[in-house]
Parts: C-alpha cells; structure tokens; sequence
C-alpha cells in the first residue's frame, strides 16, 4: 500500500493537473474502479475523467463507487466507460488527455 501511495502522490507532484484548463477530459486506460478520479478531483474539480477498462472491471467500478464517485458521476464529472486498450478510442474521447499508468 505505501508504495501504491507514493506512486500516487509522485504523480501528483510530477504533473502539472491544475495547470490543465476547466473541463479538460482525462482518459484513464485501463483505469480500474476510478482511483486516480477519486484522488484527483477533490483537489482538481476543474476536471472530468473517462475511466476505462474492460467490462467486467467497469461492471464493479460501478457497484463499488464510494458516495463521492456516485455524486460524480451524477454530475457528469466521471464516466465509466467499457473499452480495450489495444483497440482504437472512440471519437467521444478525441482532443482528451489520455492517462497510461500501471497497465503492464
């Protein structure tokens, strides 16, 4: 856990995400149940996020979303959407910002 923790934190300190303009759509591939949304936006709500992965990951991602997520996804901030990494991005997701971490 400490060292999914600074891999996390590294990212954060490593990036520039509140550089990004508002609205600017993140692309998780391969994003699992949304954890870097959920890291994220409390302190970057400027942001939305397509988390993607494949159906089954989705179908959980769904079922065990914390309260925050389920307001996010209310709100259209975060989308899960069923995808596979090795086949081409759907049109919905072009000019986003595509995020490829811990796929391998």
């Amino acid at each position: 856990m400490a060292l999914a923790y600074l891999t996390l934190f590294s990212l954060f300190l490593d990036y520039p995400f509140h550089l990004f303009p508002p609205s600017t759509l993140l692309v998780d591939v391969g994003g699992g149940i949304g954890s870097l949304a959920e890291l994220l936006l409390p302190t970057q709500p400027h942001l939305n996020f397509v988390v993607e992965d494949l159906e089954p990951v989705m179908k959980l991602a769904t079922e065990v979303a914390s309260p925050n997520m389920k307001n996010w996804m209310n709100e259209g901030k975060v989308k899960f959407q069923t995808h596979d990494c090795f086949q081409p991005q759907p049109e919905t997701v072009k000019g986003a910002v595509f995020i490829l971490k811990n796929l391998m």
